[in-house]
């Protein structure tokens, strides 16, 4: 089964000249902001927004515990949402999901009307599973900002998680309205008509449009190997999943639902020799073991 993916993918692009010009320029900025905190003495208004500007400087550079500690400081002369916000999101990449729900809150109470607070926390209580408050926040969103895209197909994550696919369904769908080129949400909508409501069609048209959006997306390369195989289209499958593990030569879901093909048209060197690859890479994979030792049966050994 592919994996739900919520959120953004986030990737590195090489940027050349004009990165190493930004990059420059963020460490300049950076020795310049420090300058000016360190040479205060008093917790000063002033230091506070120099500490809550580096905190910034921090965040953009995904220097999660700077960031946190600035912020700290921060709040204890201007306690504030953007501080309790901007804590809360280095919490979140940090996984430190109930700390991350705490700063979020705070940030609400002051100031109930930004969406992205409500967003981000929903996020925090997608990723402790607690999928009924997820829903909240991603619909309280939603009704600030009936445009903002993202909770749609969050939402729907949560939806899919509880297995309400119709609901999760409808809300990827609004998204892609909204961004015709959101490839996340053509993906978890695939992934809805996969496991969901078994509509491999509608699945198969989803994962292509992911990857004409994404060529080298193993997770759609995988969802619609699962639909093939379940439409009985081995053949097809097992090229989606060798596209995959080209890519990625370790990705054992891959390794071993392309045995579970082969298996399935007859080719039982094959999928062992797949379930054995899976497990050289995890010797813990249950899934593996268990389909090794089926084919095993099947060859009578």
């Amino acid at each position: 089964m592919a994996e739900f993916t919520p959120g953004t993918r986030i990737g590195l692009t090489g940027g050349g000249h004009a990165e190493i010009v930004k990059t420059i320029a963020w460490v300049v900025m950076l020795i310049f902001v420090s300058a000016f905190v360190y040479s205060q003495n008093d917790p000063s208004s002033e230091n506070a927004w120099a500490l809550y500007t580096r905190g910034d400087m921090y965040l953009d550079n995904g220097e999660w515990d700077n960031a946190i500690a600035d912020f700290t400081q921060a709040l204890k002369v201007l306690p504030g949402a953007g501080p309790y916000f901007k804590r809360g999101f280095a919490y979140n990449e940090k996984r430190e999901y109930d700390k991350a729900i705490a700063d979020l809150t705070q940030a609400i109470n002051l100031a109930p009307d930004i969406p992205n607070a409500y967003a981000l926390r929903g996020q925090a209580y997608l990723n402790k599973r607690d999928y009924d408050k997820a829903i909240s926040d991603y619909t309280q969103a939603i009704k600030i900002d009936p445009n903002y895209t993202s909770c749609y197909n969050e939402r729907g994550l949560a939806y899919s998680m509880k297995q309400d696919y119709a609901k999760a369904i409808s809300d990827y769908t609004q998204a892609i309205r909204l961004d015709p080129n959101y490839a996340d949400a053509y993906l978890n909508r695939g992934n809805a008509y996969t496991f969901g409501t078994r509509e491999y069609d509608r699945a198969i048209a989803d994962y292509s449009a992911t990857l004409k959006l994404i060529p080298n997306d193993t997770y759609a390369l995988r969802g619609r190997g699962n639909a093939y195989i379940d439409k009985g289209e081995y053949d097809r499958a097992i090229a989606d999943f060798t596209a995959a593990l080209k890519i990625n030569p370790n990705y054992t879901n891959a390794l071993n639902e392309r045995g579970i093909a082969y298996n399935s048209k007859g080719d039982l060197n094959r999928a062992i020799s797949d379930f054995e690859a899976v497990l050289r890479i995890d010797p813990t994979d249950a899934n593996a073991k268990k389909n090794l030792e089926l084919v095993r049966k099947q060859r009578g050994y």
